[in-house]
């Protein structure tokens, strides 16, 4: 094993610190000025790193959550959760006199957002709650500062730091009993478009983040 394998090894909640600084750096300052190319790059570049620290790490795809022998569980255990939070989102919007615009549009909408709601789920679970687990131990420190994390890429919008923080937490604590990505992505893309079709567009700002936010 080489130096620098053993010592990426060694460090594996440092991997994740680091990785969620990088994409910060990606969302604050390449994002809003780097022409297409060099944000897919970039984007590319991020993406890989999760993929090669799996790797490194000889996770097997069963303990990332790539599984379905576990998909009747998962469902249950995410199917409660996502139940639960849909309903406190709609409570929510009702008692500030919010309007729903879901339809049926925005339901296809959702299906569409599945590849992006399952890379989230990725990076969230197989690489920052899985690295963060090694250096804290499988508990609920874990999936708090994983969530934390998960929260803070969201900042400046209040909405979604609040909301991804506390969701979060639910997804790494419900992937914790049955790891399994693929419920969990379903389960993001419905929440993200409730969320989005629960609350006025002045609040969400159509989910943008970083500097972004503010345009």
């Amino acid at each position: 094993m080489s130096r620098v394998r053993r010592a990426i090894i060694a460090h594996p909640g440092l991997q994740a610190l680091a990785w969620v600084a990088l994409l910060g750096l990606h969302i604050w300052t390449l994002e809003p000025v780097a022409p297409n190319a060099a944000r897919l790059l970039a984007a590319a570049f991020l993406m890989a790193i999760p993929v090669c620290s799996n790797l490194l790490h000889r996770d097997r795809p069963s303990d990332l959550g790539l599984r379905v022998d576990n998909l009747r569980l998962s469902s249950r255990q995410v199917g409660a959760a996502t139940i639960f939070c849909s309903l406190v989102i709609v409570a929510a919007s009702t008692s500030f006199g919010f309007r729903s615009t879901l339809n049926a549009g925005a339901g296809l909408g959702a299906i569409g957002y599945l590849g992006w709601s399952f890379s989230q789920q990725y990076a969230l679970q197989a690489f920052v709650h899985r690295r963060l687990r090694e250096s804290l131990g499988r508990s609920r420190r874990a999936s708090l500062a994983a969530a934390l994390l998960f929260g803070a890429v969201h900042l400046p919008n209040p909405l979604l730091v609040v909301t991804v923080t506390v969701a979060g937490y639910i997804w790494c604590r419900v992937f914790e009993r049955a790891p399994n990505l693929f419920t969990l992505a379903v389960s993001h893309a419905w929440l993200a478009t409730l969320l989005m079709t629960s609350v006025p567009e002045k609040i969400h700002h159509i989910m943008r983040v970083g500097p972004g936010f503010w345009e």
